[in-house]
């Protein structure tokens, strides 16, 4: 089996990155490409890979929320891609 494709991307806000979903099972709607939002190492928010949902805690601050939306265009065939090779070639609860 392969290992697993991470992706993590820092924002320019100081401890704010986004991080591709691995787990697959603990967000909802669960199965489709995704990412988190992480402020500081705890999760704030997942976003879809197509940008259609968008769950971010209301303190996160809207100049975050504007860059993560850039950030999630820009990175969307890369998080689809990787998500889908996860989900096919690595074994689940690795």
């Amino acid at each position: 089996m392969s290992t697993s494709r991470e992706l993590k991307v820092p924002l320019t806000v100081h401890g704010f990155f986004l991080k591709l979903d691995t787990k697959k099972c603990d967000c909802i709607p669960a199965n489709r490409p995704h990412w988190h939002l992480y402020n500081h190492g705890q999760k704030v928010g997942s976003i879809s890979a197509s940008g259609e949902w968008i769950e971010i805690e209301l303190s996160v601050k809207t100049s975050v929320r504007q860059e993560v939306e850039e950030l999630t265009k820009l990175y969307s065939k890369r998080i689809q891609d990787d998500y889908y090779f996860n989900k096919k070639n690595v074994v689940k609860g690795r």
